[in-house]
């Protein structure tokens, strides 16, 4: 045999070897992800399905929108159960956008928690990106953002609402005089302490989700959504 030709060949055995190990290897940490999601669940009084299932037989997703070019969206390891009075449904969203050609598709997957409120909120979209000092080179970029956004947008989604001081904390609304009574000063000093979530209501929906990463979260990182979520939820429901 030419020794090129045998050189070739080994070097393609060594490539399918190695992305089959690497493939085998991202279905047993996906395993172990479940399998702990599940001890989870049941450890802290929750319900869990493996998926997958439909995202409309899981919760409402508020102001939920469905791109044109969906291919599928599917609910992976649903956890539901009751937590801090409020019902709390945690799930991972996988979601594929394109056309026929699977080059031109795009995977997206992040985890999700819709809490079911007792008393309905006026719908809102809220980013809390941290704190950032005003006029400072950050604040800069994102209001520059901000503004290019709205033009695109053209107010679809709603009114902005400018929150004073606070460059970093997002808020669009369709309802602008009632949410903004909403987002007291404590309220917003929370949002300052607590920033990297995105915060979106829709009646007696909410859903709260980890707006810097677009990527599944660990067994550690739901039990902290969880909490985040329900503490959230609290801020507006402060009598509940």
């Amino acid at each position: 045999m030419d020794p090129s030709v045998k050189w070739f060949a080994l070097g393609a055995g060594i490539f399918v070897v190695l992305l089959v190990w690497i493939l085998l290897k991202g279905a047993m940490s996906g395993r172990r992800r479940a399998a702990a999601i599940k001890e989870w669940a049941f450890r802290n009084g929750m319900s869990y399905v493996e998926g997958p299932v439909d995202v409309e037989s899981v919760a409402k997703i508020p102001q939920d929108e469905t791109p044109d070019n969906l291919v599928s969206r599917k609910a992976w390891n649903v956890v539901s159960g009751r937590r801090d009075r409020f019902d709390v449904t945690i799930f991972d969203l996988h979601q594929t956008t394109g056309g026929r050609n699977t080059n031109t598709r795009t995977y997206t997957t992040k985890t999700l928690a819709i809490l079911k409120l007792p008393d309905p909120l006026p719908p809102f979209r809220f980013l809390a990106l941290g704190d950032m000092k005003p006029g400072s080179f950050g604040a800069s970029m994102l209001g520059a953002v901000e503004r290019l956004a709205m033009n695109i947008d053209g107010g679809k989604h709603g009114t902005p609402i400018d929150i004073p001081d606070h460059p970093s904390l997002m808020l669009l609304s369709r309802d602008p005089d009632a949410t903004r009574a909403l987002f007291t000063p404590a309220v917003i000093d929370y949002f300052v302490q607590h920033g990297g979530y995105g915060v979106t209501t829709d009646g007696t929906s909410m859903m709260v989700d980890r707006s810097q990463t677009r990527t599944i979260a660990s067994v550690e990182q739901i039990e902290r959504l969880v909490n985040d979520a329900t503490s959230i939820a609290q801020q507006f429901h402060s009598g509940f």
